[in-house]
């Protein structure tokens, strides 16, 4: 998969040449499946001791779900810095995702760390997903993060609240 940001091209590898996932399956409980109906943040019906009970017929979106991590292009791994980093290619192209496995994940001293290193490194939107609020971290821009399956989401002037109760994470 390639993509651009800020003018700079960017190639994915190939599924079959991405690092294993190993132990971690923190997108099977941070991001939606369309496919299978499920919401962000709710763990996978078909998460099992092992792995995936459908491994074998899992769906599209996860065959082809390729986190940062596995493409090489971060460091830690999600489940063990609590922090999914992955590219956006709709409904708003161009952005990266950052998803917060566990609350507060995002402000450890790691966390804060690798946040920082991608908003300087790369020329676009950042999105930290929580699971009540979705962050835009170059605009401020906050929106409740949705139970639905696609993020960062679009921008209706009626979701974007400005009040006391939103975090501060914006720079």
């Amino acid at each position: 998969m390639k993509f651009e940001i800020g003018g700079n091209n960017y190639t994915l590898l190939h599924l079959e040449s991405a690092k294993p996932c190993g132990e971690c399956k923190a997108c099977c409980t941070a991001i939606g499946i369309v496919e299978l109906g499920k919401p962000n943040y709710k763990r996978c019906e078909h998460l099992c001791k092992s792995g995936c009970a459908i491994y074998n017929s899992k769906p599209a979106s996860c065959t082809e779900y390729q986190c940062w991590y596995t493409a090489g292009l971060v460091d830690d791994r999600p489940d063990k810095i609590g922090l999914i980093v992955d590219f956006q290619l709709s409904p708003l192209p161009g952005a990266i995702r950052i998803w917060e496995v566990w609350s507060g994940a995002s402000e450890t001293k790691r966390g804060k760390a690798l946040i920082k290193k991608l908003c300087e490194k790369y020329d676009c939107d950042v999105w930290l997903a929580t699971k009540e609020w979705s962050t835009n971290l170059k605009t401020g821009y906050v929106v409740r993060t949705p139970s639905a399956v696609v993020l960062p989401p679009t921008f209706d002037q009626d979701q974007v609240k400005f009040d006391a109760a939103m975090p501060n994470v914006a720079g």
